[in-house]
């Protein structure tokens, strides 16, 4: 699926959206090219959900990340040398060029 986005907001949160595009446009996106819209619109009219179904889907994932967010707050931070770890699906090699890069990365604390 591959679906076409728009940014509502500036880079930042300093940032004002006002200053890249007028108020019209982003009605005008919001209105009839907001990608999520379109989708759950979609998902809707082809009786795949209901729109309770994905008000209750809304809900559970706004309850798992605020989970998730706790969960991460609370946690202690790893220490460097965990830094690369778990970020690839599959087992990356250790040897990248003859060099392991991994075990350049020493913890300071």
């Amino acid at each position: 699926m591959e679906l076409q986005t728009y940014r509502y907001y500036g880079h930042h949160e300093g940032d004002s959206e006002d200053k890249y595009r007028s108020a019209e446009e982003v009605d005008e996106v919001r209105r009839n090219r907001d990608p999520i819209s379109q989708l759950e619109a979609r998902i809707i009219s082809n009786n795949m959900a209901s729109t309770e179904e994905l008000r209750q889907i809304d809900e559970q994932i706004k309850k798992d990340v605020e989970e998730a967010t706790r969960f991460a707050l609370q946690s202690p931070e790893p220490p460097v040398e965990e830094l690369c770890n778990h970020i690839y699906s599959n087992c990356v090699p250790q040897d990248v060029r003859g060099i392991n890069p991994w075990t350049k990365l020493k913890s300071v604390s």
